[in-house]
């Protein structure tokens, strides 16, 4: 590939070769309309270096897990790691010298938390109790109709959401 990005974290990104990633940078690198990625999950964290330019044009809101209800979380914060690597796989800054590559260089992301910090470690693991680092049906609905008013408007573009939820079940 002719196009590889300067990142020092890069060559332990396993997976931007079985998805084929640098062949298809030589013809996109996602700059050529606006998409921004809804991440709805355990909260990106706001001051990770790749992601934080990321989500400068975004504010970011915090789902109730009881209720559903919304509200702002400008400076996204994470109750987990989770939805910061899922964030940093799709969209971080790329070929900034930085940490990692994200598959999309040009992608935005907004941070849809649908977990309370309460309920879950560091390492999403239950903090207080069996199951309890988990979500709401109600949560996770309202994220997603959110995400859905926010499609082709001039702030967002198109919105790709993400749900990488999951657990025992």
């Amino acid at each position: 590939a002719l196009r590889t990005p300067g990142d020092p974290l890069l060559n332990a990104q396993y997976a931007l070769a079985q998805v084929q990633a640098y062949p298809a940078w030589e013809y996109e690198v996602g700059n050529s309309s606006r998409v921004t990625i809804a991440v709805i999950d355990t909260g990106i964290d706001g001051t990770q270096p790749d992601l934080s330019s990321k989500l400068s044009n975004t504010p970011s809101l915090i789902f109730n897990p009881t209720t559903g209800a919304g509200s702002a979380n400008n400076l996204p914060t994470p109750a987990c790691n989770h939805a910061t690597h899922v964030s940093g796989v799709a969209a971080a800054a790329t070929d900034n010298g930085v940490q990692v590559a994200g598959l999309s260089w040009g992608a935005q992301l907004v941070s849809f938390k649908v977990f309370a910090d309460a309920d879950c470690n560091t390492d999403c693991s239950d903090k207080l109790f069996l199951n309890s680092c988990t979500t709401s049906d109600s949560a996770i609905i309202v994220a997603l109709s959110t995400a859905a008013a926010l499609q082709n408007t001039a702030a967002y573009g198109r919105i790709v959401a993400n749900l990488s939820l999951g657990g025992a079940g």
